[in-house]
């Protein structure tokens, strides 16, 4: 019979895992729901190579769960769709059972119904969403809670559900940015090894039964192909072990440190990462103030959002600051100094005239506002860069084949 190893949360909220056998990937899940678990990542299990592989592995949300990763897309589909159904009055419980049946990711789907039961024993819905950190991060509980503290929890939901569409509509933004220059370098750097491994190795042949002296671009170039043809194995291992060894680097904390700070350094897109990380902790502070959460732990909840390494210490430090009782504005001054002259200026008004949360709002919407024009010079510029930089690199190859050409029909006039 076939077996499957999985992870699953028990009813103390405690990870377990381990292997069952059963039928199917169908039978395997109402097993382990039999047992009171809730399941969060099964695959078919191959001895000796899948469970230790995935007992290696850290946090199960950040992979592929049942074939597809819980994404924050899908988290702010069921949060539209949760949202909806409470605005429209009906009962929690019902809410749960219609978000089950409506949810076609199976991991998602797990998740609700673990939270269904949590609620059908008592527990609130913030309790039951924080017992899955990895799917909603705490500053979704917070304002969840601090919905169901006023009474008003359609009220929270709907300013969770703007702030993650805000955030998503800006991280695809960035993406799309990026999509044609990658295009383009792949384009370039697949035409490249062509030309090196198959065009100019068959040229050879032919710039060998001449009696010249190549020229040295000629000769520079013949030489790289060379290599690649009769090491490409070597090649492709060495690029293998350093390409692992650098993502593997780039996975801890001092890997992140290192990527963040040198990527603030570079000219331009240092000053979009600080616009993007500080719209998206101005306009989460501004949410959290605005449901009534404490100052101390918005701030707390907020540093977990942030995405850079560099700008959520200077924040941290920030936080600090203000838990001790400093003021926000002096300690941004102080601690954050190359954050916009906006962000203590904003903060300064809004702590002087009683509304923190409208001066955060405000600076949200001028930091998405720059954020966003940023987006659009990246997209300007990036994409003819890209191709003036393969176009550069092919125009050079072709002109170290044509140099030799013209030798040959000088010797042969």
């Amino acid at each position: 019979m076939p077996r499957f190893f999985f992870k699953a949360k028990d009813q103390s909220g405690a990870i377990v895992s381990g292997e069952i056998e059963a039928g199917s990937l169908r039978e395997a899940l109402e097993r382990i729901s039999e047992r009171g678990q809730v399941s969060i990542e099964i695959h078919p299990c191959q001895p000796g190579i899948w469970p230790r592989a995935l007992e290696r592995r850290g946090d199960p949300f950040s992979s592929l769960m049942w074939g597809r990763r819980i994404s924050t897309k899908h988290v702010c589909e069921v949060t539209r769709r949760l949202f909806d159904l409470v605005d429209a009055g009906i009962p929690i419980l019902r809410v749960m059972e219609v978000l089950e049946r409506g949810t076609a990711h199976e991991g998602l789907k797990g998740i609700i119904r673990g939270i269904s039961r949590a609620l059908q024993s008592g527990e609130s819905l913030s309790t039951a969403m924080g017992k899955y950190p990895e799917v909603f991060p705490s500053f979704y509980i917070h304002m969840v809670r601090s919905g169901e503290t006023s009474g008003n929890l359609s009220g929270a939901l709907e300013r969770v559900v703007e702030w993650m569409e805000r955030d998503i509509k800006l991280r695809d933004r960035v993406v799309s940015s990026l999509a044609y220059p990658g295009i383009v370098l792949g384009v370039g750097v697949l035409t490249v090894v062509v030309l090196l491994t198959v065009v100019l190795p068959r040229l050879m042949v032919l710039f060998e039964d001449f009696d010249m002296t190549l020229p040295w671009i000629t000769r520079g170039l013949l030489a790289v192909s060379g290599f690649l043809t009769t090491f490409w194995w070597g090649v492709l291992v060495a690029g293998g072990v350093v390409g692992m060894a650098g993502l593997s680097f780039l996975r801890t904390e001092d890997g992140r440190l290192i990527r963040d700070r040198w990527v603030l350094r570079v000219r331009g897109l240092g000053e979009f990462i600080r616009q993007k990380e500080t719209a998206r902790m101005a306009r989460a502070l501004a949410i959290l103030l605005e449901g009534g959460v404490p100052m101390p732990v918005a701030m707390e909840t907020v540093t977990d959002l942030l995405e850079n390494r560099v700008v959520r210490r200077e924040f941290e430090e920030v936080a600090g600051d203000v838990k001790d009782g400093k003021d926000f504005a002096l300690s941004v001054r102080d601690r954050a100094a190359d954050w916009s002259e906006l962000v203590p200026s904003m903060v300064s008004v809004g702590e002087e005239s009683g509304h923190l949360d409208r001066a955060l709002y405000k600076l949200a919407v001028i930091m998405e506002r720059e954020t966003e024009a940023s987006a659009s010079f990246f997209v300007t510029i990036l994409g003819p860069l890209a191709l003036f930089l393969v176009v550069g690199v092919i125009g050079v190859m072709i002109l170290a084949v044509l140099l030799p050409l013209f030798q040959m029909n000088l010797m042969a006039q």
